[in-house]
């Protein structure tokens, strides 16, 4: 069954964003792309090198001038996939409630996940797209 948003209620995370970003230690950024309004509608960026793995995620709305949602989250330890677990709790604290659990289960997760999102903010021809370091 393919990814779905259950529940989104808009928010900007009251935690410090600032000691979530490490740029010295930036490495890989995903983002959702309207490609009819040609913006960029949600960013997950990923900080972290070694155990911990952080992420902050920017969620520009449902007309992409109102609403702003914000979000971040870390992961860490070892044995999983901490950049998905990382967006899992970026998301919820942006106010975004998921089917299913992301958390640990790879790449392809985190893109069903920004699909899905697409799909509940009406984007009709998402693209997702990944930048590295």
């Amino acid at each position: 069954m393919p990814q779905s948003v259950t529940h989104f209620d808009p928010r900007e995370d009251k935690r410090n964003v600032r000691s979530y970003r490490r740029e010295n230690s930036f490495w890989k950024e995903i983002a959702l792309i309207d490609l009819d309004k040609g913006i960029s509608a949600a960013e997950a960026r990923f900080y972290g090198a070694g155990s911990v793995v952080y992420c902050v995620l920017w969620v520009r709305g449902y007309d992409y001038q109102r609403d702003p949602a914000r979000g971040c989250g870390k992961a860490g330890g070892y044995g999983y996939h901490k950049p998905s677990a990382a967006l899992e709790e970026a998301m919820q604290h942006a106010g975004i409630q998921l089917a299913e659990d992301i958390g640990g289960r790879g790449d392809d997760a985190m893109q069903d996940a920004l699909r899905a999102l697409a799909a509940h903010l009406g984007i009709v021809r998402p693209m997702i797209h990944g930048a590295h370091a």
